[in-house]
């Protein structure tokens, strides 16, 4: 199976967490169960990375589309606090249950 991915960064004014680590573990997790490709068209699902728990990041035209999301804002995941140590393997754990619901 072939995950499409599409990753929609924060503006990262007041970032708790090390952005593009987190993403990078996420994707390193996430290959050694399925393919991945980084996209911005017609992605299966959308990774929301916040730097904060504001998590400023617009996603109301993918979401009007149907798209599935993971939002990530600081160490909130989907809006459930979430241990710093684990959060890329929550992460990913949820872009795959999620990727298998778009699928």
């Amino acid at each position: 199976m072939l995950m499409k991915l599409k990753i929609k960064y924060c503006g990262g004014c007041n970032p708790v967490t090390d952005r593009k680590k987190v993403v990078n573990d996420v994707l390193a997790i996430l290959r050694q169960h399925t393919s991945v490709e980084v996209t911005a068209e017609q992605p299966d699902i959308l990774l929301v990375m916040g730097g904060c728990s504001v998590c400023c990041v617009d996603v109301s035209q993918e979401i009007a589309e149907g798209k599935k999301a993971v939002k990530v804002g600081g160490y909130l995941v989907d809006y459930c606090q979430t241990r710093p140590a684990q959060l890329a393997e929550v992460v990913a754990g949820k872009l795959l249950d999620k990727g298998e619901e778009a699928g």
